[in-house]
């Protein structure tokens, strides 16, 4: 009852660390945590899966606050990697598609063509603190080839090159930038994976933010 598995789609709205869960599963893979929730406000059991069978707002509203205090693993199977299964924040979302960040495709080899994943909540405090680890925006290396692994692509690479030809354009990367790597040229490939690998090296907890300001 802690997995569920749907079709992923792409999320250009989360946070590199974000996964958007469809509301028919968080009640699913979430129901166990909602009820606990109900039991520790003074519900009895009964009372607390009949809240939650029903789907009141009270029952919503305890759904949001677990969520919250949770992580989830997403993976892809086959496991090959360390990159094939990652931790996440959970958020809600409309629809049966699982939302996912773009950036975090590539580690995945995924693509939006009906490809599923499965979706498990740990159970255990250790648990959790052991999938916070996993989030995305601590694994920015891949440790076979030291490839960086979030990094914009396609449509969000050519936006930032075709910006990066005006200054006024080049003005507006380097509002989100911190000074020692504001951009003077044009961003193209070479330059672009010169930027955000240094980006990585020197701001390595702020890269991920760094990266979605200038993907949006």
């Amino acid at each position: 009852d802690l997995v569920g598995r749907g079709v992923i789609t792409n999320g250009p709205d989360l946070h590199v660390d974000q996964i958007g869960i469809p509301e028919k599963m968080a009640w699913k893979i979430f129901r166990p945590f909602i009820i606990r929730e109900f039991v520790r406000s003074g519900f009895k059991p009964e009372e607390a899966r009949k809240e939650v069978d029903q789907q009141t707002p009270r029952a919503h509203d305890f759904m949001q606050t677990v969520m919250k205090q949770r992580t989830v693993l997403m993976n892809r199977a086959p496991s090959l990697h360390k990159f094939s299964i990652m931790g996440f924040k959970p958020t809600l979302t409309d629809g049966l598609a699982i939302k996912v960040p773009p950036l975090v495709f590539k580690g995945f080899n995924a693509d939006i063509d009906g490809d599923a994943v499965n979706i498990h909540v740990p159970v255990s405090d250790e648990a959790v603190k052991e999938s916070l680890k996993m989030l995305p925006s601590n694994n920015l290396w891949k440790p076979g080839t030291g490839e960086l692994m979030l990094v914009p692509s396609q449509e969000a690479a050519i936006g930032l090159y075709f910006l990066s030809q005006t200054p006024e354009g080049r003005k507006k990367i380097n509002q989100i930038l911190p000074a020692k790597y504001h951009v003077t040229g044009k961003l193209d490939a070479k330059a672009s994976k010169d930027m955000f690998n240094n980006l990585a090296k020197g701001e390595p907890t702020q890269f991920a933010n760094l990266v979605g300001q200038l993907k949006n």
